[in-house]
């Protein structure tokens, strides 16, 4: 997994993604999660952070958060929108970092799949263990037939090109960025099927309780489809909760 900290780095600084205060998607999305949380006040763990926006969301619903992400920069970003709300930001890898509590709610918000299935394994086990017995965990995770449809298909982000491609013998999900001048990174993240993700949980301590299709981009119109159905979707948000 020797890519990630530097495709990371190198996305929030050519696609902006790590930069401002939350907008309309960050609100949008932790009120269709805190439906499965809870309502607040509650403990919310996210790992990846990134800029923080989805976090200070969630604080500003009255939440308490802990923040873990990976990227120096990123963890600055969010310490900085994030100083005057519930929000503690740790920088750090979500494989090695100790935190020493539980919470109501782990979130993982796109990226879910780097590494290999026992890596995939060895991080639901640590989010078991931060969990209360009453806790849930919502992860992101993409769709192998969306990527597999749809590898080939190009776009700009900011001031970088973006390329995806599919993996079929490891059901992986490639996401090519270049930034024009040579640079060129790569993010490569295993795709599961609901009945995957079931195989994958076994001996985890966490089982699949539900399903929520994250919708598709549909690139005909060039819009992105919320209410597609889970065959149509890039992703979709695992709802986890504890298997004891």
């Amino acid at each position: 997994m020797e890519w990630v900290k530097e495709f990371y780095q190198l996305q929030g600084e050519w696609g902006g993604s790590y930069k401002g205060a939350p907008h309309s998607w960050h609100h949008y999305y932790s009120e269709k999660l805190q439906n499965y949380i809870g309502a607040a006040p509650r403990r919310i763990l996210e790992l990846g952070a990134g800029g923080g926006q989805l976090s200070v969301a969630f604080a500003e619903r009255g939440n308490k958060v802990v923040a873990v992400e990976l990227v120096p920069e990123a963890a600055e970003h969010a310490r900085s929108i994030s100083a005057s709300h519930s929000v503690q930001v740790i920088n750090g890898d979500f494989y090695e970092v100790e935190i020493d509590d539980h919470f109501d709610a782990v979130v993982y918000h796109d990226g879910f799949g780097i590494g290999s299935d026992q890596d995939q394994r060895r991080l639901l086990r640590r989010v078991s263990r931060w969990l209360t017995p009453e806790g849930v965990a919502l992860i992101d995770v993409y769709t192998p037939w969306y990527w597999a449809k749809n590898a080939g298909q190009t776009g700009r982000v900011d001031t970088a090109t973006r390329r995806y491609d599919f993996d079929a013998e490891g059901s992986r999900m490639l996401d090519y960025w270049s930034d024009g001048e040579g640079r060129e990174v790569k993010q490569s993240l295993r795709c599961y099927s609901p009945a995957d993700l079931t195989l994958l949980l076994e001996g985890t301590g966490l089982k699949l309780d539900a399903v929520i299709p994250n919708g598709g981009f549909d690139y005909e119109p060039m819009v992105m489809r919320y209410d597609a159905d889970l065959l149509h979707s890039l992703s979709y948000l695992a709802v986890l909760t504890p298997a004891w």
